[in-house]
């Protein structure tokens, strides 16, 4: 190659290098591959009820009303699907905060709602104080059962004394009784219902001429029966499996006088075990199968169309406890790290079988409070609506 070539061979590579230096590179026409991003993640809601043990008669009749209530949105909240995850605390301390630390440390439930048994809610609301994992609880507890927790914990029906409160408002101001013997099993929840129709009947100028405290199991209340004084009226709470024994001994015995059962905690299906003499007795509480409202209209349709469903109470109380917690997600668009859910319950308003539901700051629920008459409808022990409370704190004054 002579002088002149190599001089034009020389000039063409600078200019093809300068170009590759002035000009971008081409784009690929590849398009590059895209990522799926993760799916949402189920909401968890795991459901603590005696399973076994003493409440296992009744007390997880809750599921089937939450299943109702899931079944009713399709197992779907704010974009996300729901999972139910239960376990058994047995009526057992012991085995409920076992169940607890296993639904949220393995299961990672979003909510724990339950359990009834007010010993058992207050062994796991300080093991739920940690984690802030919101505690739902349907029944009636006790305040120490708020002070464990950690801005976490929501009892729907309140506590024990506010359920019964206005018992003994009813019994001095309605009825004119001013005198009462008061009768209930010796143990705290039993205090805590005897309390509540104590104070307020106390306060108004009634009198309490007798306390009688059978031990919790009584099936034989002679001893007591035997030794009843007179008075206006007997206020008692004992354990739903006791009733029929201590209505057919009342009766056996000739007792007369009216009967108030300060917190009605029995299902339809107990008062049948007694039959009529049961009729006339009244109670305070929280929900009836008679509510005129749209919501309770609903949920009773929807029982007609299944074939067996029993213990009405216990599904209203295991549905309204979901449907409180949806609300909550529904509000926070599908959020359930604690602080956010915590938050919205404590706003949360919904309307339910039992009447308007929200809660307090402190986590205790506002709603109606009723005195019913338990009477025989078509056959079946309804509990008759006498009087309502309008939305009221479901708690004693005290506490």
């Amino acid at each position: 190659m002579n002088k002149k070539s190599i001089l034009i061979t020389l000039a063409l590579l600078l200019v093809i290098s300068l170009m590759a230096i002035g000009c971008p590179a081409t784009p690929p026409t590849t398009t590059p591959p895209t990522t799926t991003p993760p799916a949402t993640k189920p909401i968890k809601i795991g459901l603590l009820f005696d399973y076994s043990g003493m409440g296992a008669a009744d007390i997880p009749f809750h599921e089937p009303g939450a299943r109702l209530k899931l079944d009713e949105v399709g197992w779907e909240v704010a974009g996300r699907q729901i999972e139910l995850i239960t376990a058994d605390n047995g009526g057992d301390p012991v085995k409920g905060v076992e169940a607890v630390q296993k639904m949220v440390e393995v299961d990672k439930v979003d909510v724990i709602i339950g359990p009834v048994w007010g010993h058992v809610a207050l062994a796991i609301a300080p093991v739920l104080a940690d984690t802030k994992t919101p505690l739902v609880i349907p029944s009636g507890q006790i305040m120490d059962v708020i002070n464990a927790g950690a801005g976490n914990v929501f009892l729907i029906r309140g506590t024990f004394s506010g359920n019964a409160y206005y018992s003994g408002v009813y019994a001095y101001e309605d009825l004119g009784y001013r005198t009462a013997v008061v009768l209930y099993d010796d143990f705290a929840t039993g205090e805590a219902f005897a309390k509540g129709f104590i104070e307020p009947f106390e306060e108004r100028g009634g009198t309490i001429i007798q306390t009688v405290k059978p031990p919790l199991g009584t099936f034989d209340f002679a001893p007591y029966l035997s030794n009843m004084e007179k008075a206006d009226v007997v206020a008692m709470w004992i354990q739903p499996p006791e009733l029929p024994s201590f209505y057919k001994q009342y009766n056996e015995y000739g007792l007369k006088m009216p009967i108030i059962y300060t917190s009605d905690t029995a299902q339809s299906e107990t008062w049948e075990g007694v039959g009529d003499y049961y009729l006339g007795t009244i109670a305070q509480h929280e929900y009836s199968a008679l509510l005129d409202n749209d919501a309770n209209k609903e949920f009773m349709d929807i029982l007609k169309t299944k074939e067996s469903m029993p213990y009405v109470d216990f599904l209203e109380a295991g549905y309204t406890a979901v449907a409180v917690f949806l609300k909550a997600v529904e509000a926070t668009n599908g959020d359930t790290t604690p602080d956010k859910i915590n938050e919205a319950l404590r706003k949360v308003s919904v309307d339910t079988p039992e009447g308007k539901i929200s809660f307090t700051d402190e986590g205790v629920g506002i709603g109606n409070e009723l005195i019913v008459k338990i009477a025989k409808i078509n056959d079946s022990y309804e509990k008759e609506i006498l009087k309502t409370y309008e939305q009221v704190v479901r708690k004693a004054p005290w506490e």
